[in-house]
């Protein structure tokens, strides 16, 4: 017995005018971001003596000037200063 070639049948796509298909507009798709821890918001020192070697080695006192803006205290080289907002808000020592 000899096998008979059977012809392949012709499934082309019909062709399809280019000009007179509309294209749609892409939508651009937004990558989401991981997400971030928040940030945490800095302690708080209070008006509490510091004990860090920024406050030990200067002049004024050991006391952070915006926690204690209005107050009056002994520097670590014994002259008293008065803590003073500038123009800007931030508080700062001046000598007394």
């Amino acid at each position: 017995m000899v096998a008979k070639k059977v012809p392949k049948a012709n499934k082309k796509t019909p062709k399809v005018n280019k000009k007179s298909v509309k294209k749609t507009p892409k939508k651009s798709v937004k990558k989401s971001k991981s997400p971030k821890a928040p940030k945490k918001a800095p302690k708080a020192r209070g008006c509490t003596a510091q004990t860090t070697a920024k406050y030990a080695s200067r002049p004024s006192p050991p006391y952070p000037a915006n926690e204690c803006c209005g107050q009056t205290f002994q520097g670590n080289d014994g002259n008293y200063y008065v803590s003073k907002a500038d123009k800007n808000g931030t508080c700062k020592w001046i000598k007394v």
